[in-house]
């Protein structure tokens, strides 16, 4: 089956499997996204090498796969801004109590 047209449930797999990393934003492995996503271990590498290859031509992040896990990190071309940004939320002052 072509990458570009598997579904998961009606949705892009690949669109599916970039919400749910956003979401959790920690490392996720293959068994447990299929879990979510209601597709087996392959449809979801499938998914995933779709992702990767999208992502590794746009945007600012991209799919890193460890072992069995997966997770969306921010490419190394844009870590001055995020720094700064992780920077003024390390420093910005705390509300105060109501």
């Amino acid at each position: 089956m072509d990458q570009t047209h598997l579904n998961l449930c009606g949705m892009d797999a690949s669109a599916a499997l970039e919400a749910v990393l956003f979401a959790a934003g920690t490392p996720l492995s293959v068994e447990r996204l299929g879990h979510i996503l209601v597709a087996g271990d392959e449809d979801v590498r499938l998914a995933a090498n779709t992702l990767k290859k999208r992502l590794d031509h746009e945007g600012g992040i991209e799919l890193v796969m460890l072992g069995d896990q997966l997770q969306l990190c921010t490419k190394i071309a844009y870590k001055d801004p995020v720094t700064r940004l992780l920077e003024i939320r390390r420093t910005a002052p705390l509300s105060r109590p109501a």
